[in-house]
């Protein structure tokens, strides 16, 4: 008798996390398809944030969207009984993170020095106000003999 334990297809092989940054960890996991599972901060020598352990062996194969467990370490100073006094830096999937929205673009208003509530008109002196432009005028035209 076969049993059979499901097509090789899709499955993933897991990689060794040991020793990578839980950030460096999860973008892993990401990019082979694969979930973030339970990740528990212990005390450890290792450098804060530091995978030490993981849930699936290396090497082994997985489905697809398997969430994969860690340890972390706190660092050597991590009190578990007090975690958050000295909480490590935390990771969130990249998926999971809400789009940043860009501010609206800040304008600026021309600056004006002076109101005016009249419209403002000036005459040259001397001229004629009848609507007549057949009067005499100052200006000579460039190509005038003169």
């Amino acid at each position: 008798m076969y049993i059979c334990g499901g097509s090789e297809e899709g499955d993933v092989k897991v990689p060794d996390f040991v020793g990578m940054t839980e950030k460096e960890a999860f973008a892993k996991l990401i990019e082979l398809d694969l979930l973030p599972g339970k990740v528990t901060y212990v005390k450890d020598k290792a450098e804060r944030g530091t995978v030490i352990s993981q849930g699936e062996e290396k090497g082994s194969k997985v489905a697809k969207y398997t969430k994969i467990s860690f340890k972390v370490s706190g660092g050597p100073d991590f009190d578990p009984e007090n975690p958050d006094a000295t909480k490590p830096e935390t990771t969130v999937a990249e998926t999971t993170k809400k789009p940043e929205t860009s501010k609206k673009p800040e304008t600026t208003e021309p600056v004006t020095t002076e109101e005016t509530t009249e419209p403002v008109t000036t005459e040259a002196p001397d001229s004629d106000t009848t609507g007549d432009d057949s009067a005499s005028s100052d200006i000579i035209p460039a190509d005038a003999d003169t």
